[in-house]
Parts: C-alpha cells; structure tokens; sequence
C-alpha cells in the first residue's frame, strides 16, 4: 500500500504548478518532435542521393539503382507504420 501512496503524492504534488510551467514543457516537445522529424526526413534525403545509389545495387541485383526521394521517404513511413 506504501506504493499506491507514494505514487498518489508524487501525482498531486505535480498538480499544483502552475500553467506557464505546462505551456513551456508543451512547447519543448512540440520543437523537439519537430527537430527529430526534421533529422529522419534529412537522413532519408541523405540516403537518397549519396547512399543508395552507390550500395544498394552492388548488394541487391533487383533493386532500382536510383529512386526517388518521395520513393524512399514512402518507404520509411510504411516502415514506421509496421513496426
């Protein structure tokens, strides 16, 4: 029961700060969800033009050797929505 207890204060504890607090810690994750979607479409970008088309058709014979960036970038959000 002492740890119901303690997580029930820590709850009620976080309660009581106030709302410019809440709107800055909103505002921290909005910039960082979008400074990591930034990155990964970057990153995509990258491997589009420099990575896939020197690697990926010496491993793979039946791959095409120069796709697009909105080929690859669909290929990443399929990924993303599987796994």
């Amino acid at each position: 029961m002492g740890l119901v207890e303690g997580f029930a204060e820590f709850a009620l504890e976080n309660e009581n700060h106030p709302e410019d607090e809440g709107g800055s810690t909103m505002s921290f994750q909005m910039k960082l969800f979008l400074l990591i979607v930034v990155i990964k479409v970057l990153m995509v970008y990258l491997v589009s033009q420099f990575i896939w088309p020197r690697f990926i058709p010496k491993i793979f014979t039946n791959v095409k050797a120069n796709p697009g960036f909105g080929n690859l970038l669909g290929l990443v959000v399929i990924y993303y929505l599987l796994f």
